[in-house]
């Protein structure tokens, strides 16, 4: 799991811009059963883990103030600057233990598949990242793909066929297809029409 460090800030509104300038990133922790802490992160720790996943992203924050307190949170919401892009403010949600949690997840894609090694076919991944639910303890931070299973053009991975543990839930379609080879002439005819409906369109 992805981890941060915070620290408790005192300035109000009209001065959090000075954090910014210092290179930290005003934000909030608030949750059940917690008082609203109001936060100060090094901005350039905030961006790297966000761009690995972004919001809806469980991160164990570490607050530091006289004492040191873990909280076990979701990225809530992220506020940015219309004009530059850069992050102005951050929520986070302390995730009871007793509440599921719903939060996105990357598709690890490991293996070679025959059919595009062997037979000369074109491997297609379709998704490449899925919603999953589960109580905290039980996330899981990312779903293995075996691409050996793609033996000829007619195998496919379907959501089902994902390997999760009996307490997660992908909230997907099962018959929603992650990854299949296709046959290289299947590819080229694609591309043709595609070429062909373009052309009629201009003309």
């Amino acid at each position: 799991m992805l981890s941060l460090t915070a620290q408790i800030r005192s300035e109000k509104k009209r001065r959090v811009k000075e954090l910014r300038r210092k290179g930290l990133l005003p934000g909030i922790v608030y949750g059940k059963g917690i008082k609203t802490l109001l936060l100060k992160i090094p901005y350039q720790d905030f961006k790297k883990i966000y761009q690995q996943q972004g919001e809806g992203m469980i991160v164990n924050l570490k607050v530091k103030n006289e004492k040191e307190k873990e909280f076990f949170t979701l990225i809530r919401e992220v506020q940015k600057d219309p004009l530059s892009e850069e992050f102005i403010h951050v929520d986070f949600y302390q995730i009871p233990k007793d509440e599921e949690v719903a939060t996105v997840i990357p598709l690890r894609f490991e293996g070679e598949a025959p059919a595009e090694k062997d037979l000369g076919g074109v491997l297609i991944k379709n998704i490449h990242e899925v919603k999953i639910k589960a109580l905290p303890k039980d996330l899981i931070f990312s779903i293995r793909v075996d691409l050996s299973s793609l033996k000829t053009f007619e195998d496919v991975i379907r959501i089902k066929d994902l390997n999760t543990p009996s307490n997660v839930k992908i909230l997907a379609n099962p018959e929603e297809i992650v990854a299949l080879v296709e046959k290289p002439q299947e590819k080229a005819e694609t591309v043709s029409k595609k070429e062909e409906s373009e052309t009629k369109e201009t003309k």
